[in-house]
């Protein structure tokens, strides 16, 4: 009698095993050797590379466009190098307080490209401020303005308009009160200033300074000029003080910001009502050389009608 039967189905459900296994492990590896080569395709691509490093180019572009805020740089289109590739920072003016950055990391129509907006705040750095055009404008147009020249003291008197110190003057004010802002003659005109036009400006006994209806939240602006506040002098100041050197020793308030371009201190007797943990505000009269990034936004951009169409219109290659 014949019993292997069972011993035939037992092998040939092992032989089924085994090609199932074989199959698997054929698939299994196939798998894995396509996604190698997939991955080392994409690694090795030139246009892969030039996208990735681009995203770090156009990040360091925006770093660069910030030291320019933050070093006094002007706005303009600068090349920079950053790693293998060169970058395109462009910066303009989109207001008094506001800064447009683009960062073009971009070549062959591929890459990165970065927009963003920067609302800024002004920054004494190693420049000081300058009169803008329409600030010096309207000193000039000031019916009331009064012009002081040479050497002189004045006592007790009130200006009720701005005070202009001609150059090369030498001005002492005692008890006097100016109702407007005080401005060297130089002034109005774009830095560098000359040696011989420089002015002096003594503060005496009490003097109170602005606020000015013609150059807002100015105060004292002689940035070729020295300020010098006696000792025993009662001030009072609204608006930003800017002088080519300060001696300041007597009392009293200033308000806003207080810039030189020689170091300074001033004695605990000024007060400084405006001065608090946020950043003050600069006049709109007054072009800064540095500035501070109060914020920095990365608005949607609507592509182009052209870009668009080119889009549309792109054939992808036939595998």
């Amino acid at each position: 009698m014949v019993v292997d039967q069972p011993v035939k189905r037992r092998a040939q459900s092992g032989y089924v095993l085994m090609v199932v296994l074989l199959l698997a492990g054929l698939m299994v590896a196939t798998t894995a050797a396509y996604a190698r080569h997939a991955m080392l395709d994409w690694r090795v691509s030139t246009a892969s590379l030039w996208v990735h490093e681009s995203r770090e180019s156009a990040s360091s572009g925006m770093a660069f466009a910030k030291q320019v805020l933050a070093s006094g740089g002007s706005c303009g289109t600068t090349e920079v190098v950053a790693g293998d590739n060169t970058v395109t920072v462009e910066i303009t003016e989109a207001g008094p307080d506001e800064r447009s950055i683009r960062v073009d990391a971009t070549s062959g129509q591929l890459g990165s490209t970065v927009i963003a907006t920067a609302d800024v705040f002004g920054l004494p750095g190693n420049v000081l401020p300058s009169l803008t055009a329409a600030g010096a404008a309207s000193v000039l147009s000031d019916g009331s303005a009064v012009k002081l020249s040479g050497k002189q003291t004045l006592t007790g008197q009130t200006y009720a308009g701005t005070l202009i110190l001609a150059k090369g003057a030498d001005i002492t004010l005692s008890d006097v009160v100016v109702q407007g802002a005080i401005v060297s003659e130089t002034a109005l005109s774009a830095p560098p200033y000359a040696e011989p036009d420089e002015v002096k400006l003594t503060l005496a006994a009490g003097a109170r300074v602005g606020p000015s209806s013609v150059l807002a939240d100015c105060g004292i602006f002689i940035p070729d000029g020295a300020l010098t506040v006696q000792a025993g002098c009662s001030v009072e100041v609204h608006g930003v003080v800017v002088a080519a050197s300060l001696d300041v020793q007597g009392t009293g308030s200033m308000d806003s910001h207080v810039v030189a371009a020689q170091p300074f201190a001033l004695p605990a007797g000024i007060d400084r009502p405006g001065l608090g943990r946020s950043p003050l505000d600069w006049p709109s009269a007054l072009t800064c050389s540095s500035f501070g990034v109060a914020r920095l936004a990365f608005p949607p951009q609507a592509p182009p009608d052209g870009e668009l169409a080119a889009i549309e219109a792109f054939d992808f290659p036939a595998e």
